[in-house]
This record gives structure tokens, C-alpha cells and sequence, in this order.
């Protein structure tokens, strides 16, 4: 009897996972489907609302972008139009402030991810760079390295072959000593079996992996250790969304 107890009570805690499982999963597939959706509604909104107001910036008056975002608008949601500055022009409903914050029109990468980290800061928000004033420096100053130099690494290996289709053509002279360069400079941050510079992610992380990615995704000779490194940083679930809008064809 007891035996049979013990084989009742086993079936049906084992039936009571299984579903919980699934059911799990199925809340999870259907929450990312929902995002995946507001995202694409919101982009579709964000282009069509651009291409109404663009014929009217400019102008004296407000009142015809006001009467624009009007017509996007529903009940109980808030539309704002920002210049480049980040200052707004106009808001609707009129009864409410600008919610959303707009980031002024920068185009430099650093300078875009010190705006950040100022604008929405630790902790709050995710860290963009590292905590330690040390190592924040560090960070930094790899960071102008990468803009500042590998020139004709980036022209050779560009940005689409990392995201789209590869280049099979090799490398020049100068492109070959740049990415000598960049390795021999990863090389030296990135220790043994690291996935990130400083023991945590940092902005840092995600402009190196994406200069050695550009060696990764054309096939070109790079030390396993940042190969590991770059592809352990491209498998963020942040990177993953990105990659997802990004109209590519391999």
C-alpha cells in the first residue's frame, strides 16, 4: 500500500513539473513574442510619425505637429517631438511634462556612451563603465584607441561584413599590421579564459569584441583567447536583440 502511495504521489509531482515546464516556457515564447511586437509597433509609429512631422519642423508655430501627434495619439499615452538638442517641441497630451528622454544628436561613440552614462546612472541603470577609477581610465582609453586608429582594418574588414555577408578578398599590407596591432593590444587586457575586461561588462567590452569580430566573421587568423572572447561577448542576449533588427543577408 505504501509502495503504491509512494509510486502515485512520484507520478504525479513528475506530472506537475512537466507541465509547470511547459507552461513556463510558453509564458516565456509568448512574452518575448509580445516585446518582439511592441518593439516593431513602436518603430513603425516612430518612422511614420517622422515622416508627418518632417514637412512642418522648422516652423514658427507648433500647432500643426501638435495637430499630427494628435492623430497618432490614443487615450492615456503621451507623444513628444524633440530637436536636436534634446529640448521638446511639442507634447501631447498638453496636461503632461515630456516622459521619455531624448538624446541629443551625437554621432561620436565615446562621447555617446559618456552621454549615457551620465544621463541614466548606476544603479538605476546598468553600469556602462567600470566602477573602479582605475580601470575606468583603462577603459576609456582603450576605447579611443579603437576609434582613433585601425583605419584600414575597418576599411578591409568593415562593420556590414560583421553583421551581413563576410569579405573573402585578403587583406592589405596595412590592414594586416593593423590587425597585428589589435591583437597584440587584446592580448594584453584580456586574461586567460575571460569573457569580459574587468570582471564585469563594460562599454569597453562591446567596442573591442566588435574590432575583433571583424577578424572573427571574415575567418581571419586571431589568438583562440579573443576569439573566444569576442564570440562570448556577441552571445549577450543584448547583442542577440540587436542583431535581430538588423536587416542582413548572409
Amino acid at each position: 500500500m505504501r509502495i503504491t502511495y509512494r509510486l502515485v504521489t512520484a507520478i504525479c509531482l513528475a506530472m506537475l513539473v512537466v507541465v509547470g515546464g511547459f507552461t513556463f516556457l510558453q509564458i516565456r515564447e509568448e512574452r518575448t513574442r509580445l516585446v518582439r511586437d511592441l518593439e516593431r509597433r513602436a518603430a513603425l509609429l516612430g518612422e511614420g510619425l517622422k515622416e508627418a512631422v518632417d514637412p512642418v519642423m522648422g516652423g514658427r508655430s507648433t500647432a500643426p505637429i501638435e495637430r499630427i501627434l494628435k492623430r497618432f495619439g490614443r487615450p492615456n499615452q503621451v507623444i513628444a517631438v524633440y530637436d536636436q538638442l534634446a529640448n521638446p517641441i511639442a507634447v501631447v497630451p498638453d496636461s503632461v511634462g515630456p516622459r521619455a528622454v531624448a538624446i541629443p544628436e551625437i554621432t561620436e561613440s565615446l562621447a555617446i556612451s559618456e552621454y549615457l552614462a551620465e544621463a541614466f546612472p548606476a544603479p538605476a541603470h546598468p553600469r556602462l563603465f567600470p566602477q573602479d577609477l582605475a580601470e575606468r581610465a583603462r577603459a576609456r582609453q582603450l576605447m579611443m584607441f579603437l576609434r582613433t586608429s585601425l583605419f584600414a582594418l575597418r576599411e578591409a574588414r568593415p562593420t556590414s561584413s560583421v553583421f551581413g555577408r563576410p569579405h573573402t578578398k585578403p587583406m592589405p599590407d596595412k590592414a594586416r599590421a593593423e590587425a597585428a596591432e589589435l591583437e597584440r593590444v587584446a592580448l594584453a587586457v584580456i586574461g586567460e579564459d575571460a569573457t569580459s575586461l574587468f570582471g564585469r561588462w563594460c562599454i569597453a567590452d562591446a567596442d573591442l569584441a566588435l574590432a575583433l569580430m571583424r577578424l572573427v566573421a571574415n575567418q581571419d587568423p586571431l589568438d583562440h583567447r579573443l576569439v573566444n572572447y569576442a564570440l562570448a561577448q556577441f552571445d549577450r542576449k543584448s547583442v542577440h536583440r540587436f542583431v535581430a533588427h538588423l536587416p542582413t543577408s548572409r
